[in-house]
C-alpha cells in the first residue's frame, strides 16, 4: 500500500510537468510550421537559381572574343556568385562554380547549398 503523502507529492510535482508537456506540444507544432517554411524557402532558392541559370544559358560566348579574356570569365563570375550568396551566409553554407564550355559556347554555373545548423 502506498503512502498517501507520497502520492500527494507525486501529484504535486506531476502537475507542472503536465503543463510543461502541453507547452512542448505547442512548440512542436510551431517547429513543424517553421520547418515547412524553411522547405518552401529552399524551394524558392532553388527556383531562383534555376531561373538565373536559364537566363545565363541564353547568352552565347562571342565567337570573335579574345580567348584569353574569355578564359578569365568563369573565375570572375564565380566571384560574383559567391558575393551574392553572402547575403544568406548566416543561414546557409554554399558553393558556386562557373566554367567555360567552349564547344557549346556557354558559361555553365552550379551552386550548391545546405542549411546551417541553428
Amino acid at each position: 500500500m502506498s503512502d498517501a503523502k507520497v502520492e500527494s507529492f507525486k501529484k504535486s510535482i506531476s502537475k507542472p510537468a503536465d503543463a510543461w508537456g502541453k507547452e512542448l506540444e505547442k512548440l512542436a507544432k510551431q517547429v513543424e510550421e517553421l520547418l515547412k517554411q524553411r522547405d518552401a524557402i529552399g524551394d524558392t532558392l532553388n527556383t531562383a537559381f534555376a531561373a538565373m541559370q536559364t537566363e545565363i544559358l541564353k547568352v552565347d560566348i562571342p565567337k570573335d572574343a579574345d580567348q584569353k579574356e574569355i578564359a578569365k570569365v568563369p573565375a570572375w563570375f564565380k566571384e560574383i556568385l559567391n558575393k551574392k550568396l553572402t547575403v544568406l551566409g548566416k543561414y546557409i553554407t554554399s558553393t558556386a562554380d562557373a566554367r567555360l564550355e567552349s564547344h557549346v559556347m556557354k558559361v555553365l554555373i552550379s551552386v550548391g547549398w545546405s542549411w546551417k545548423d541553428f
